[in-house]
């Protein structure tokens, strides 16, 4: 999925994407 990937790239901290849930953020 490229959402979690741009989630991820767009935090840039895993532990806040656990911690948070899959929302959909458009650049």
């Amino acid at each position: 999925m490229e959402i979690i990937v741009c989630r991820l790239f767009f935090n840039g901290s895993v532990n806040d994407y656990r911690l948070s849930p899959p929302i959909t953020r458009e650049p």
